[in-house]
């Protein structure tokens, strides 16, 4: 398989990156199994009771499973991984929002764990499905600590971890004593393939390229300009699997001058054309955005679609209405003497968020508003949305449960985090805590439907385009399964070569 880019930790408890969890979740496995339809089926838990409060869960480990290294798995080991999340020296990235508001894991017996949790916590079983919260080895991850342990990778999956050659591969190979996998999988036993290889190929042409010669079998994140041509190769087929999240979106600084003023924020919106932006960049197959979430999402409100419609006459007027003019005849509106200038700081090494920033300069251009693009790395682009030195922040983020996909970008006390906004709206901090806690589904909707409504009627955004993983895949591999609630990832268990 090439990827389309090195992660730069490759531990499921402390990486935020999808080309981490990716490789691992074949060696790694989760308690609970998140079906592509949306249910929960048994993992490495066979089963599961929630408490009638919602503050524990019990679950009924499978009985006989050890790791790679020969370490037995069980309620011992489990608690060890939720506090492993848990514990600051681990500086998990992700996994630790998954887990929510834990307190403690109690070992009932050998195989029962009760996860114990500080307040109710809506989408736990949603976290404990996802790959930043898969088992690994006690043994393994206390001999080699934090730093060392993703280089001696331990799990309970049908492949096991060989090696990691930086700037070149991950290989895995096939785990000859494996306990057979869950009843969700087409086959039980052990894995069809003998290896994996996940190679990285960080140029796109060249990831098509070798995906055409046979050089690799899948290729990830086949470029857009690519999508027609391949698709009318008899030997590949490409998947375009829109996902869950927030798409692509612009995040407008709400404590920093001129974004301050609502006028403003919704002049913005109405001056970006997102379907110009999809048709230029992605010829159309990364659908527009509209909203907060996309499509896909649980509880998307599709009334978002119909609010903020392209129209330039519009923004022009509420920026004159917000005292902005074009006193001077240069193109750029004025107000007190002072031009009207937006810093819009990027992520240079990452093309979803640095290729939609000079149209958006483009687009706004046309509306008297100049827009000052930086691309950064990565450290300062991440400083940049923290700290507020920003006008105008890009970011996404793509979790199956609408809590995670809303609550870290725009709870205010994220701040530090990825809520680049730097509101102060207490009753969108409320509902997102809400949504958080309550578990009846219709009702959680309803508030999702109210923070969704919240953030575009005080225009915090600009939505884009919805992500969408693009695969292309020879015609060779047969049962790869996807994760269509998180099309990123697949199972590569059942996967096997037909030549």
């Amino acid at each position: 398989m090439g990827l389309s880019w090195e992660p730069s930790k490759i531990d499921p408890h402390r990486t935020a990156a999808e080309n981490g969890i990716l490789p691992i979740m074949q060696a790694c496995e989760t308690l609970v199994i998140r079906t592509p339809t949306g249910e929960f089926v048994p993992g490495l838990a066979d089963s599961w009771e929630i408490s009638s409060d919602g503050m524990s869960y019990t679950f009924h480990l499978h009985r006989g499973i050890k790791f790679h290294d020969g370490t037995p798995f069980n309620a011992e080991a489990v608690k060890y991984n939720f506090d492993r999340l848990v514990d600051p020296a681990t500086k998990s990235e992700e996994g630790i929002d998954h887990l929510g508001p834990y307190e403690s894991t109690e070992v009932v017996d050998e195989y029962t764990a009760v996860v114990h949790l500080k307040s109710p916590f809506a989408p736990l079983l949603d976290g404990i499905s996802s790959g930043w919260l898969c088992m690994v080895s006690p043994t393994a991850a206390k001999q080699w600590g934090p730093d060392e342990f993703q280089d001696h990778f331990v799990g309970t999956g049908p492949f096991v971890f060989k090696e990691w050659k930086r700037h070149e591969y991950i290989l895995l190979e096939k785990n000859p004593d494996y306990w057979g996998g869950p009843a969700f999988f087409k086959h039980q036993g052990n894995a069809c393939l003998d290896s994996i290889m996940f190679k990285f190929v960080e140029e796109a042409a060249v990831r098509s390229g070798t995906l055409e010669t046979g050089e690799i079998q899948i290729a990830q994140e086949v470029p857009t300009v690519d999508v027609e041509r391949l698709k009318a190769k008899p030997d590949i087929q490409v998947l375009v699997m829109p996902g869950p999240g927030t798409g692509i979106m612009l995040l407008f600084n709400m404590s920093r001058t001129p974004t301050d003023d609502l006028r403003i924020r919704q002049a913005l919106n109405y001056g970006i054309d997102q379907q110009a932006i999809s048709d230029m960049l992605y010829q159309g197959v990364m659908e527009p955005a509209y909203g907060p979430l996309s499509p896909v999402t649980p509880c998307y409100w599709s009334g978002v679609e119909q609010m903020y419609p392209y129209d330039p006459e519009k923004a022009r007027a509420l920026l004159e209405e917000a005292g902005w003019k074009d006193e001077n005849g240069d193109g750029i509106r004025e107000k007190d003497g002072q031009p009207l200038v937006l810093e819009f700081p990027t992520h240079g090494g990452f093309p979803l968020y640095r290729d939609p920033a000079p149209i958006v300069q483009a687009q706004l251009k046309e509306i008297g508003v100049d827009v000052n693009v930086q691309n950064l790395a990565a450290p300062a682009w991440l400083e940049a949305g923290r700290t507020g030195n920003l006008n105008i922040g890009i970011l996404d983020w793509r979790a199956s449960d609408p809590d995670f996909d809303l609550r870290l970008p725009f709870l205010s006390t994220n701040a530090d985090a990825f809520a680049w906004n730097h509101h102060n709206n207490t009753k969108l901090d409320e509902l997102l805590m809400q949504g958080m806690s309550i578990t009846d589904l219709q009702e959680r909707c309803r508030i999702y439907e109210d923070i969704q409504k919240i953030i575009m009627e005080d225009a915090m955004i600009k939505p884009l385009h919805v992500y969408a993983a693009i695969y292309g895949v020879r015609n060779e591999v047969k049962d790869l399964k996807f994760d269509l609630l998180a099309p990123s990832m697949f199972w590569a268990f059942d996967a096997y070569l037909d030549k």
